[in-house]
């Protein structure tokens, strides 16, 4: 089971900067949180946007995973880009006690740095990336992107500590960062999503399937964060995927979009 896990921590960490890095092709994925209005700093009454928004995506998924919310494997991530971001970058890492990554992946004449968690550490990983990017007249920017991966089976309270401490580094170093939140697990039926659809009265705008995945993205009322998706705003995501080797459908939801891939 041990081996398992390692497995998975090193798999993941491998998605992660495939994730990191298809952020150059894609520009600076910010979202924003009711109609880019708030950010992670702005609190809804006690608690953050971010917050309100896991807590109400725990609750909705519990009763539809096997082993309820803490089976599955959550992700968050936080999108910022401004003039400020490379010193804010060290700002965060120094923060979080985040030594640098990979010798390949140290600061580049392109100006890329990847900071990252050790290994040792037994349920999360937390990867901090920053590139400068060129604006023309406007001068240079930096895009900052910090991603906490958690393993299966971390309890919310975990969680809750961990994105908690990032919460609080980014805004004492005054990143103004666009945050979402991401699961993986398996699902009790094959209808999963649709039941989580219901439980959140959410209105359904896009769809995508092949062989494998359906893909849906939502509408509600009853969270905070919104993504621009082709003529919509969305803040909901969710899909489903036949898993060949258990016999069993894998549900992957996303607030206000997944992040990753579908197969991490």
């Amino acid at each position: 089971m041990r081996g398992r896990a390692d497995r998975r921590r090193k798999d993941r960490g491998k998605a992660i900067l495939f994730s990191l890095l298809a952020v150059l092709a894609l520009g600076a994925w910010l979202i924003g949180t009711e109609g880019g209005q708030k950010t992670m700093d702005t609190a809804i009454g006690s608690v953050s946007p971010l917050q309100h928004d896991a807590l109400v995506l725990w609750e909705w998924a519990d009763p539809l995973l096997e082993g309820g919310s803490t089976s599955a494997a959550w992700s968050f991530r936080w999108d910022a880009k401004g003039s400020a971001a490379r010193r804010q970058a060290d700002e965060v890492a120094a923060a979080l006690g985040l030594p640098d990554g990979p010798d390949t992946l140290k600061e580049n004449s392109g100006g890329e740095k990847v900071w990252q968690s050790s290994d040792t550490m037994e349920s999360a990983r937390v990867t901090l990336w920053y590139r400068t990017q060129t604006e023309g007249k406007g001068g240079d920017q930096g895009l900052l992107v910090l991603l906490l991966d958690n393993v299966e089976g971390t309890p919310q309270s975990q969680l809750e500590e961990s994105y908690g401490k990032i919460e609080e580094a980014l805004k004492d170093a005054g990143v103004s960062a666009s945050p979402s939140v991401t699961f993986r697990g398996i699902a009790q039926s094959a209808d999963a999503a649709n039941q989580l659809a219901e439980r959140a009265e959410a209105q359904r705008l896009e769809s995508y399937s092949d062989k494998h995945t359906l893909s849906e993205t939502y509408w509600t009322e009853q969270l905070n964060s919104v993504a621009q998706s082709g003529m919509y705003k969305v803040n909901l995501q969710l899909a489903t995927r036949q898993d060949q080797e258990i016999g069993k459908t894998r549900l992957i939801v996303g607030v206000p979009l997944i992040t990753g891939d579908y197969l991490q």
